[in-house]
């Protein structure tokens, strides 16, 4: 957690890459290129999207609670200047370590949802740069720091 910035989203997505390539290789548990289809569980679509939509909710609900208190403070601190952050007191790489598992708290219930949607998971759409690459392009067009803006710009994606 001690990269910034570029680094950092660059270092995160080759992580991605990198899980790609050990979901792909470790065939006994993953299946490998095969993957592996989920029909014990089958959801109907309208079922689907009310799910979607109430996690939705919630990750933009949790979004703006933290950036009104002290939390978002310091995250925002973070960003601005990680140095300046430190001098104050404000130590990121804990703070980092926790929007980066709580980011993955969040994520971990979509995916889910898309692997039920999809009534099948294989590692290259589990790890689908696309996909990566279209949520920090939602993040950087909505505006770093802003809740409501990368959520715009997910509704404008999601209706092209």
């Amino acid at each position: 957690m001690g990269l910034r910035g570029a680094y950092f989203a660059i270092a995160t997505l080759a992580a991605a890459a990198l899980m790609q390539l050990v979901t792909l290789n470790w065939q006994s548990l993953t299946g490998g290129t095969f993957g592996f289809p989920i029909f014990f569980l089958i959801i109907p679509p309208v079922d689907l999207y009310y799910g979607a939509l109430a996690l939705a909710a919630i990750a933009t609900l949790l979004v703006y609670v933290i950036s009104r208190n002290s939390l978002g403070l310091a995250f925002e601190a973070i960003r601005e200047n990680e140095d300046v952050a430190r001098a104050s007191g404000v130590y990121p790489r804990g703070f980092k370590s926790l929007a980066f598992g709580l980011s993955g708290a969040i994520m971990g219930p979509v995916g889910g949802l898309f692997a039920l949607s999809a009534h099948y998971i294989d590692p290259s759409s589990a790890f689908n740069l696309l996909y990566n690459l279209q949520i920090i392009l939602m993040v950087v067009v909505g505006g770093r720091g802003k809740v409501f803006g990368p959520v715009v710009v997910a509704i404008f994606f999601a209706w092209v």
